[in-house]
């Protein structure tokens, strides 16, 4: 209670607001240490801690994980996304791999399959790539204790390996002899776990001759016609392509494990790991086991956002496409679909999930961090990626070239591209030498083109600056000041405009006399006279002031013996606000500026005291013209209005 009276709340807001320190604490360090750092306001730690309170030590550390790097600039609305996704995730219960149980019936138990899925990663059959989910799980043979001298038998007798008949894929090979001694297969296992060949393709060199070798990159293309525009601008890209319109005729026409790359259109299809990807639209990618996460890269609805950004580390192919071509389309639309990452399970007891907030790399990001064009690396020891882009991205064709580009830095042996000494001195032709040599000089004359230009953009910025400076100190203190400062630059613009101002404080006024701050002449009107009161405020126009101004007024006619002209209440409203949002002076108050208005009074708005300045400067009024303006408006001063 000593505590809750320090704090000074009720005993239940005390007692919820030590709960939130403490949930925060114990069950969401990260976020705690972003508190601590300055990264997070200590609002929205205790908006989480309130949301995760009800939540499993599992399902909060889930949500600790995930906000740790961003909570202090995400959304509210995707808090509680991340807190309903921790509320859905299945946790299993931990599998021991190594725990052995023998079936002796037929049928394989459900209670074995998920173990044999989750050690062996494919099908159980010798050889065999396929995943595991569709493969065979009753051989009793590993691919590491395959009987290996079959393979050096294919040189001299070809027919002593074949194809498997299991299977509807026909992908696994069938040792002939399986009692020959053993020997190493790490080799061989690895390549055909990779799915690229059925036997290493440098053995495959030395033993046989290969036939049917094709160009590479070799493309499979899903979903589009190959007739069509897009499918010409294909094939003028790769040497080797095939087209699948209908996506479920890829798996039983080709062996992917022949193919380099696919490209994909407003589909969801399965493909092996080794393949690099390039998909527009669709609704998922495929599903990932790693480091005890079970997970899925799919569309997560859509993003209305108006600004979104494109991360830095982008290649120059890939960030020009994304800010002139994909970036214009997502703003204009009403709602683009995003991507991210659905964890729908873990094997292993509170795994870490810190490499899944990295894991895609983002090409277009909104305001809340939700991808809308990106990739992600799909298998490591072959360093396939993943691409997707919205499916309205404009120039597909581009986007390809791109990817090709990209893979190619990736793995240059299976996206090659020209070769190298084409472009060495000693093998090109005179025609290319000169052209090289014409090509070099125009570079260099880009280059100093460019640094003159750079530097009188610098020049220019550096102008620019000193000028915003002195604007400060300036004419903008019409719409940033109050006070004298304010009087200053409004008695400033009256005199620029040529007429004549008397500042009553300085002039006239004696010591804690209080009169209104200017007096204003026409010199091309002899005997015409205003009186302008000067305000500033941070929030809105005081109607008091118009009081003051009739005190001021008939304070001026016992003295002067005759009625001003005008009567100006000049007032800075809003002044830390844009000026182009600040609402009309005294709006709300409409029958006192019209009675204000019938005894010469005008409300002048400060911001409009500087679109009338600026156009003065910029020539477009003259300085009869801006003081015919203020001398005849009536009530208010409206530059919408011809005079």
């Amino acid at each position: 209670m000593e505590l809750i009276a320090t704090l000074e709340r009720s005993p239940d807001g005390g007692r919820a607001y030590v709960g939130r320190v403490v949930e925060c604490a114990w069950r969401l360090p990260g976020i705690y240490a972003a508190v601590l750092d300055g990264r997070c306001p200590t609002w929205r730690a205790e908006q989480v801690a309130d949301l995760t309170r009800p939540l499993s030590r599992h399902a909060a550390a889930h949500v600790d994980q995930r906000l740790r790097n961003f909570v202090g600039t995400c959304s509210f609305a995707r808090v509680q996304r991340l807190v309903t996704e921790a509320i859905t995730i299945t946790v299993k219960l931990v599998i021991d791999l190594a725990d052995h149980v023998p079936v002796d019936s037929d049928e394989i138990p459900d209670r074995l399959r998920e173990p044999v899925r989750l050690r062996d990663h494919t099908c159980r059959y010798p050889w065999c790539p396929r995943q595991p989910a569709s493969g065979d799980l009753d051989h009793t043979h590993t691919q590491a204790a395959l009987p290996v001298r079959a393979i050096s038998q294919v040189a001299s007798t070809p027919s002593v390996v074949r194809r498997s008949e299991v299977g509807s894929a026909g992908c696994c090979i069938r040792p002939a002899n399986p009692t020959t001694p053993r020997c190493d297969l790490s080799e061989v296992h690895s390549w055909c776990r990779a799915g690229r060949m059925t036997l290493p393709e440098r053995m495959m060199g030395e033993l046989v001759e290969v036939v049917g070798r094709r160009e590479k990159p070799r493309m499979l293309v899903v979903g589009i016609e190959p007739e069509s525009d897009l499918g010409a601008h294909l094939r003028s890209l790769v040497p080797t392509i095939s087209f699948f319109v209908d996506r479920n005729d890829i798996h039983a026409a080709v062996r992917q494990g022949d193919w380099d790359c696919a490209v994909v259109w407003d589909c969801d299809v399965q493909l092996e790991p080794h393949l690099f990807v390039l998909q527009f639209g669709g609704m998922s990618t495929e599903n990932f086991h790693r480091h005890g996460v079970q997970f899925s890269v799919t569309e997560q609805g859509k993003t209305v956002a108006a600004e979104y950004a494109v991360p830095d580390g982008l290649s120059a192919d890939v960030a020009r496409l994304v800010r002139n071509e994909l970036a214009p389309v997502v703003i204009d639309r009403s709602g683009s679909p995003i991507f991210g990452i659905q964890v729908w399970g873990y094997t292993a007891p509170a795994p870490n999930t810190d490499f899944l907030e990295g894991f895609i790399d983002p090409f277009l990001i909104d305001g809340d961090g939700n991808v809308v064009a990106g990739r992600y690396e799909r298998n490591a020891s072959e360093g396939s990626q993943w691409w997707r882009v919205p499916v309205f991205t404009p120039n597909p064709e581009r986007w390809v070239a791109a990817a090709l580009a990209s893979w190619r830095a990736s793995d240059s042996d299976r996206f090659p591209g020209e070769a190298d000494w084409y472009h060495r001195n000693e093998w090109m032709t005179a025609a290319e030498e000169q052209l090289r040599r014409r090509q070099q000089e125009l570079l260099e004359e880009r280059e100093r083109v460019l640094s003159a230009v750079d530097a009188r953009l610098a020049a220019l910025e550096e102008e620019r600056a000193e000028a915003t400076e002195r604007a400060q100190g300036g004419e903008r203190r019409l719409l940033t000041a109050q006070g004298d400062p304010l009087v200053e630059e409004v008695e400033n613009t009256l005199k620029e405009f040529g007429f004549d101002v008397v500042n009553v404080d300085t002039d006239i006024a004696t010591p804690g006399d209080r009169r209104e701050d200017l007096r204003v002449l026409d010199p091309d009107h002899v005997g015409w006279i205003a009186l302008v009161e000067v305000r500033g405020y941070a929030r809105g126009a005081q109607l008091n002031d118009l009081l003051r101004l009739g005190r001021f007024v008939t304070r001026f006619v016992r003295e002067e013996n005759r009625e001003p002209d005008r009567v100006w209440y000049v007032v800075n409203q809003f002044r830390d606000t844009d000026p182009s949002t600040r609402p009309i002076p005294l709006e709300a108050n409409p029958v006192e500026v019209e009675t204000f208005g019938e005894d010469g009074g005008v409300v002048i708005d400060t911001k409009d005291l500087f679109t009338l300045r600026m156009s003065l400067r910029r020539g477009e009024l003259t300085k009869q013209a801006a003081r015919a303006r203020l001398r005849d408006a009536v009530e208010r001063l409206d530059l919408k209005v011809a005079t």
